[in-house]
């Protein structure tokens, strides 16, 4: 619970930045699992959604907040799944939620009224990783909280006064926590505002 309040406390304090000169950003997000990810999962998933606030504390350098969520999904026929002592043998489905929330940095390499607006940044704090396995009746689930690192590179295109294209890829990595780890590339594209 105390973990929820920390998380919570963290991105609502994003958005009371964004009272400040800022930028809201709004973004569809795609993801490819890497590492013990990909051994588990390894399909790309085109289904993912995040938005986040940043405030100018300087004229290149934001502090804000960003929330996101990715779903993975795999679908295995007639393979054997084991686990400790277990092994079971039918069709698997497995999925996997993330839910990165973040504190985030970022320093811009350009001036504000640039015709492209490159930057570079740095997301600390917690994700939230539901996985599940279902093979008919059963499932086998982890549902867990991990310390969350997210590097990421990125640019903003103006398309108006107050508008912008926004692009960026974040490494998400979610460090272990009961013999589990998570990490995936996040390739988002969305709308940003000034």
């Amino acid at each position: 619970m105390k973990k929820l309040i920390f998380t919570s406390i963290l991105f609502l304090s994003s958005f009371a930045l964004m009272a400040q000169d800022g930028i809201f950003a709004m973004t569809y997000n795609m993801a490819l699992p890497t590492g013990s990810m990909a051994d588990y999962n390894s399909k790309y998933s085109w289904r993912g959604f995040g938005f986040e606030g940043r405030a100018f504390v300087t004229d290149n350098i934001t502090l804000g907040g960003s929330f996101s969520w990715n779903v993975f999904y795999k679908e295995e026929i007639n393979q054997s799944y084991v686990q400790d002592n277990r092994t079971l043998t039918g069709n698997f489905y497995k999925y996997i939620n993330a839910f990165p929330i973040n504190f985030t940095a970022h320093y811009y390499f350009n001036d504000y009224d640039a015709p492209v607006r490159f930057h570079a940044g740095l997301g600390i704090g917690t994700s939230k990783i539901n996985q599940e396995t279902d093979f008919g009746i059963w499932a086998i689930t982890h549902d867990l909280w991990h310390f969350n690192v997210s590097p990421d590179i990125g640019v903003l295109m103006p398309m108006n006064y107050k508008t912008n294209l926004f692009i960026s890829m974040r490494y998400n990595y979610a460090f272990k926590n009961q013999g589990l780890d998570y990490g995936y590339f996040g390739f988002n594209v969305g709308l940003a505002w000034y």
